[in-house]
């Protein structure tokens, strides 16, 4: 189980330097497809660059449950992802060089146990508030999946059925 207070305490305040999405060498071409979408699914992990703090998520099995979890990339096989940093165009240029004022996590009802499947970043530029997910999901959604949603300036169409599990701030 993921402690998400330990991951993230650290991290407010910091300011993000890259968003690298490292998605299955397989899911590429659609991933940079829909690179200028403010919403997409694809299978992988997510880099985070907080300075010297760096941040993986994918997703991750605990029980019948796929689950959002933070760890090292190793836990995929060697080459297994690649990296495709996320465009300063559009929605996800505005988020590098902003800095994480506070993070919610979210678990899906139908999860027993540890079921955080979702992370909303909340984060400020120059005055501007900015958020975006990551979260195990797919299409269009957050919840029981082993794949990622990541969305910018969106909710998931499912945002109502979440429930908030922790905020850290």
């Amino acid at each position: 189980m993921t402690n998400w207070i330990e991951v993230y305490r650290p991290l407010i305040g910091a300011k993000l330097e890259a968003l690298i999405w490292m998605p299955m060498t397989s899911d590429t071409p659609g991933l940079v497809r829909d690179l200028r979408s403010p919403a997409f699914s694809f299978t992988g992990g997510v880099f985070l660059a907080f300075g010297d703090k760096p941040l993986f998520l994918t997703w991750t099995q605990v029980g019948l449950n796929m689950v959002l979890g933070a760890g090292p990339d190793v836990a995929w096989a060697p080459y297994a992802l690649d990296r495709v940093r996320a465009s300063p165009e559009e929605h996800w240029g505005s988020l590098e060089g902003a800095v994480l004022k506070r993070v919610e996590i979210f678990a899906a009802p139908c999860i027993e146990g540890d079921g955080i499947v979702g992370a909303r970043h909340l984060m400020s530029r120059e005055g501007v508030d900015l958020h975006f997910w990551i979260g195990t999901g797919g299409a269009d959604f957050i919840g029981d999946n082993d794949d990622l949603w990541v969305g910018v300036g969106v909710e998931p169409s499912n945002f109502a059925d979440l429930t908030l599990a922790d905020v850290v701030a």
